[in-house]
């Protein structure tokens, strides 16, 4: 029986939320179950997340937010938007699902054409929007461990 798509966010979810407190203290420089180092990349000089395999990261210009793709080798475009004006919305949208995860208001939303879109937050101020159209189960996967990766300094 293959799990639906809200049993797959559920499960990610909850595993990340369980790892996240014992991944913050290992050091960004050790290697993952697949042996190839984990990589933390700066979106901006106050943020970061960590890269999966795969994924590079390209820096856009933005008019007053930072912008920019996570991509991997095979396509998959997850964009961002880094400032306090940067949350997008989904039109159409099939659920969504709101929680605050280690002071982090975060809100997830899956839209009918398949778009996932990833908010955190901190109250009503927005730190960054994380959107991207998904073609599996796994794409998700991917992008929730790279969005819960994100750190905010102020």
């Amino acid at each position: 029986m293959v799990p639906n798509l809200r049993t797959v966010l559920a499960g990610c979810l909850l595993t990340v939320g369980l790892f996240s407190v014992t991944a913050a203290a290992q050091d960004p420089k050790k290697k993952d179950d697949k042996g190839d180092p984990a990589v933390k990349v700066a979106l901006t000089q106050t943020s970061a997340v960590q890269l999966l395999p795969d994924y590079t990261q390209r820096t856009k210009k933005g008019t007053d937010s930072a912008v920019g793709e996570l991509v991997r080798k095979d396509g998959l475009t997850i964009s961002y938007d880094i400032g306090w004006y940067g949350a997008q919305t989904l039109e159409n949208t099939l659920w969504s699902k709101e929680q605050m995860l280690f002071g982090k208001k975060v809100k997830i939303v899956f839209s009918k054409q398949k778009e996932l879109l990833v908010v955190v937050g901190a109250g009503e101020k927005v730190h960054a929007s994380f959107y991207s159209k998904v073609k599996s189960e796994e794409d998700v996967a991917e992008i929730l461990l790279i969005v819960l990766s994100y750190t905010h300094q102020n």
